[in-house]
């Protein structure tokens, strides 16, 4: 890939079916999903919040108890994507950080915050995808850290959940019906995956990613080791929370 990315910037002509711009773009993400999961090597080191601890698991259940916590104030009302002063921004990205928060507690009650999670705006420094918030943090569940982080795309706008090095790729309806593309992704390397994209009812793109990375690209069997076995969360854990963010935002 660096060597066809060389050519084409020397002025080589490619073949003619090939997309550049497309090619030049799937290789910015895989960057990007790279660089999010380099964090994780080293957030042992970081000073530890509890995202929520529950002693008991539910007889039958295989992983993580589903919680089942008292009723918030967050958990009844929605919220718009508001960000046309500094200060309705600054309130939409603590409202995301919040349901973040809210909803890996619900979800994962013992997973452990390592980082974060912090959510900020950034279009006034927007990357290449035209992003409006991101943000997210790492978390520890039974002995396995990832990095789990969340992005708002403008209407029109996408990260594609699914690409060319996503091992799956399928429409998922969670249990409150909020439907999502999801992507378990292996990169030929030590990066495993869970991603979901979902449109907002406001036409907005929400998008996660649920990233860890195993060893090096030279590591062998580990680093080839199932998505399921990888990351801290399971799937069905990445698609509640997903599922259960995108369903506080209204029109």
């Amino acid at each position: 890939m660096t060597q066809q990315l060389f050519h084409e910037v020397i002025g080589e002509k490619p073949p003619s079916t090939i997309d550049v711009k497309q090619v030049v773009r799937r290789e910015r993400r895989r960057a990007r999903l790279r660089r999010l999961v380099g964090a994780a090597g080293v957030v042992a080191l970081a000073s530890v919040a509890v995202a929520g601890l529950s002693p008991h698991r539910p007889a039958g259940q295989d992983g993580p108890p589903v919680a089942r916590p008292a009723p918030t104030a967050s958990a009844e009302v929605g919220f718009r994507l508001v960000y046309n002063t500094e200060e309705s921004a600054r309130t939409t990205a603590e409202r995301l950080t919040a349901e973040l928060l809210a909803a890996v507690r619900q979800t994962a009650p013992q997973a452990t915050w390592l980082t974060g999670p912090a959510v900020r705006y950034t279009e006034k420094s927007p990357d290449d995808e035209g992003t409006l918030f991101r943000g997210g943090g790492n978390l520890s569940l039974d002995g396995r850290t990832s990095a789990f982080s969340i992005r708002v795309m403008p209407t029109g706008r996408t990260m594609p959940a699914c690409v060319d090095f996503a091992t799956t790729c399928q429409q998922v309806t969670a249990a409150n019906g909020v439907r999502m593309v999801l992507g378990t992704w292996r990169d030929g390397g030590p990066v495993a995956a869970y991603t979901a994209e979902i449109t907002l009812a406001d036409g907005r793109q929400f998008y996660v990613q649920h990233t860890t990375k195993l060893g090096s690209a030279k590591s062998g069997g580990a680093a080839m080791a199932p998505v399921s076995s990888a990351v801290a969360l399971s799937r069905d854990q990445v698609v509640a929370i997903a599922a259960e963010i995108a369903a506080k935002v209204i029109a």
